[in-house]
């Protein structure tokens, strides 16, 4: 019970590590709706104002009620783009015991990982796509893993892949994430358009200390690795890959 209480702090203590590395993208990707907020609020302030001084002088006048209504909405769009944001931060900052549970949903995984690094895709000019099995909601059922260190990895992942991106001035910038399946194992798979390293460089990618970053710890993706392996699943390069890819393996539980 000691030793689980140990991990459990450990994979809480690398999360709030890891906040502390997006924070400052996720201050950008809350200050800018909340200047577009603003921005339109007083655009609805000044429509009314117009009306009630129009008002005075003519009594037909009329509030642009479709430009109120447009303005409305795109505060409404802003804010629930917060919201979603928030509710990220939340679900992934929660301590969570160390431990799998039955995989439900492998898109809110993925929009969640998106929205804890959306700056960094918008900072870094890179695309985001996701592609999903179509026989995937049969065998989610028999797949267990703790989401949240699920999302710990593609975080780590999709970062790190905008952040070559940028440092090798690749000039066609996505990132791509697909999953796969085979007869016993779950694969979610992201690639982007980076040039591969050596299939020796890139096994030193999941040892301790390991960087290509000048400030880098050296330490997520080792963590983010053997946070996977608890549950059971495994994080490994995929060589043969035209551009690096990097590929989460889960097993699926035998139902028999």
């Amino acid at each position: 019970m000691q030793e689980k209480n140990k991990k459990t702090q450990e994979a809480h203590d690398e999360k709030l590590r890891m906040l502390g590395e997006l924070s400052g993208g996720i201050v950008h990707e809350i200050s800018s709706p909340l200047s577009s907020i603003t921005l339109n609020a007083e655009k609805i302030e000044c429509l009314i104002s117009d009306f009630k001084e129009e008002k005075q002088f003519n009594d037909s006048a009329e509030v642009d009620c479709e430009s109120v209504i447009n303005t409305t909405q795109s505060i409404i769009k802003e804010t629930e783009r917060i919201g979603h944001l928030l509710n990220s931060i939340n679900h992934f900052s929660k301590p969570q015991e160390v431990g799998v549970f039955p995989l439900s949903d492998v898109s809110r995984i993925v929009e969640e990982s998106k929205y804890l690094v959306n700056y960094f895709l918008t900072k870094y000019n890179t695309s985001f796509l996701y592609q999903e099995n179509e026989n995937l909601v049969n065998i989610l059922k028999s797949v267990e893993i703790n989401p949240s260190f699920l999302i710990h990895a593609l975080v780590n992942l999709i970062k790190n892949s905008c952040e070559a991106l940028d440092r090798n001035n690749q000039k066609n910038r996505w990132v791509r994430i697909f999953t796969l399946l085979s007869e016993n194992e779950l694969i979610i798979a992201v690639q982007d358009s980076g040039i591969k390293d050596s299939e020796e460089i890139q096994k030193k990618y999941f040892e301790p200390g390991f960087t290509k970053k000048p400030n880098g710890s050296g330490l997520g993706l080792n963590f983010s690795k053997n946070l996977l392996e608890t549950s059971g699943g495994k994080l490994e390069f995929v060589p043969s890959a035209e551009t690096t890819m990097v590929r989460i393996v889960l097993n699926l539980r035998n139902e028999q």
